[in-house]
């Protein structure tokens, strides 16, 4: 009896700290001062479907976690809402692209116009249009999903 309560004990102990990866696929990142449950992308499979096909964006957002650093380029095929672009290098927010909107109904793959990020970055975080601002994010707050 006492092994079973000391488990369940353990189990509520990580359960509550964070520290059980919760089973909506969801990591914890931390950008600011804000702790954010987003999908985390790593394979180059998942780094190319992206956003594209989804009715929202999961949890708070989308982490694009790059296999270098790189300039990243991005396109709206796809997609049906518009999102903020917040391009991370390291451990800091570089860049924003706020407000990137969905393609025009009926524009070909050949026309969509790339957003990039201007400068070598490791990682993109995608959220719903509007957030980089509604969360008072800025340019040079940590971002720490290590």
């Amino acid at each position: 009896m006492r092994l079973w309560l000391f488990g369940v004990f353990v189990f509520l102990f990580f359960t509550a700290s964070g520290c059980v990866r919760q089973s909506d696929g969801l990591e914890t990142i931390q950008v600011g001062e804000h702790n954010l449950q987003v999908a985390v992308m790593h394979t180059p499979e998942e780094l190319r479907q992206g956003l594209s096909g989804t009715e929202q964006v999961p949890g708070d957002g989308m982490l694009f976690i790059l296999p270098e650093r790189q300039e990243a380029r991005f396109w709206m095929q796809g997609m049906r809402y518009s999102i903020d672009m917040i391009w991370i290098d390291g451990d800091k927010i570089v860049g924003v692209a706020k407000h990137v909107s969905i393609p025009d109904p009926g524009q070909s793959a050949e026309t969509l116009p790339v957003t990039r990020s201007g400068q070598p970055v490791t990682a993109v975080l995608e959220v719903p249009a509007g957030d980089f601002d509604k969360l008072e994010l800025q340019i040079g707050m940590s971002a720490d999903f290590q």
